[in-house]
């Protein structure tokens, strides 16, 4: 490491992450992944791409889910080894996926978009990997406006430094050509997993404190932050 450089923080990859939040790693876990999928009504053994799969729980849930076809895509090689114990996975980054034109009848991209430097690229990506009428299911945080807002980016890694305004994203979805079908506030799955973490480890500030160090997020981030739910085709 060089010195005076801060090397880049990856929450998701910290064991203190993992064991609080489970295999999903998010708010909301399987239980909002299986309402989306009933929400686009994919036909059988419809083709899904997993961007941001993680650990690998939606793979897992996809696979088994009305035979369903689905590969998962991570940057993250640590988080790709046990991924691959649950499908076929592959590393890559959204900005530039390794598939061709209307490849999916599906995109999945949960609690990941957030995490994506360039997210016009992304969804210009996911947007030309659809098939026609393919659906894409995001889920994620997002920055409450406020006086407070200005608060963000915390420079700690995460989802919670690329929180943005819902116009932002809204704005981005439609730059891809893509049309919300479908879209929902989750802000309850977020106060639930905070619920736990709190339960966990005292305080937020002590579960940041666990994943990121001191100069992590605090509690203070995480009443200027909610979820969402969002379905484009």
């Amino acid at each position: 490491m060089t010195l005076g450089v801060r090397s880049p923080i990856r929450p998701y990859e910290s064991p203190a992450m993992q064991a609080s939040l489970g295999p999903a790693l998010r708010p909301g876990g399987l239980t909002l992944t299986r309402r989306a999928l009933a929400l686009c009504l994919l036909p059988r053994e419809a083709r899904i791409l997993d961007a941001g799969c993680g650990r690998g729980a939606s793979l897992e849930l996809l696979r088994g889910f009305a035979g369903y076809h689905a590969v998962g895509l991570d940057p993250s090689l640590s988080l790709l080894a046990e991924a691959s114990g649950r499908g076929p996975v592959l590393a890559g980054r959204a900005e530039a996926l390794p598939f061709l034109d209307g490849a999916f009848d599906a995109v999945l991209c949960e609690c990941a978009l957030s995490l994506i430097p360039d997210r016009d690229a992304a969804l210009a990506e996911f947007a030309r990997v659809l098939a026609p009428d393919g659906c894409l299911i995001v889920s994620d945080i997002y920055r409450k406006n406020g006086p407070e807002s200005a608060a963000f980016p915390l420079d700690a890694g995460g989802c919670l430094d690329g929180a943005e305004p819902l116009e932002t994203t809204f704005a981005r979805i439609e730059r891809a050509g893509l049309d919300r079908t479908h879209f929902e506030l989750r802000d309850k799955d977020l106060k639930e997993l905070a619920a736990r973490l709190i339960l966990a480890h005292g305080s937020l500030d002590a579960f940041w404190e666990a994943v990121s160090g001191p100069s992590g997020p605090n509690a203070r981030c995480a009443i200027r932050a909610g979820y969402y739910l969002l379905i484009a085709q």
